[in-house]
């Protein structure tokens, strides 16, 4: 959409950039809240949530085993690296190269 389009769409927006990309069935969480509760669910349903940080990935033999986490190796079965733009990095201490493309963006 144009400038005056995004105007009328978010009247509280400032300054409305010159074209926008409007969806209207998409939807918005607050994300500390979001992830609250999908840590919450997680341990309800056995998972272990630890926090720390995340160094490498642990190998033994060819596979991930585990995580060095804040100088503390974990065993895992099974790891998730969700650390955003910072994924390919950890990934790569695996040997894994994680195709992540982080365009520049704006979401209101």
């Amino acid at each position: 959409v144009d400038r005056e389009r995004a105007g009328q769409i978010e009247p509280n927006l400032v300054g409305p950039p010159d074209f926008a990309v409007y969806v209207a069935e998409e939807g918005v969480a607050e994300p500390a809240a979001t992830a609250k509760t999908l840590l919450a669910d997680a341990e309800r349903l056995g998972a272990q949530v630890m926090v720390g940080n995340a160094e490498r990935l642990a190998l033994a033999g060819g596979k991930v085993t585990g995580a060095v986490v804040s100088g503390e190796t974990i065993s895992a079965d099974e790891i998730v690296v969700a650390a955003g733009t910072g994924a390919p990095a950890i990934a790569a201490t695996a040997g894994v190269k994680l195709s992540l493309e982080t365009p520049p963006g704006l979401i209101v």
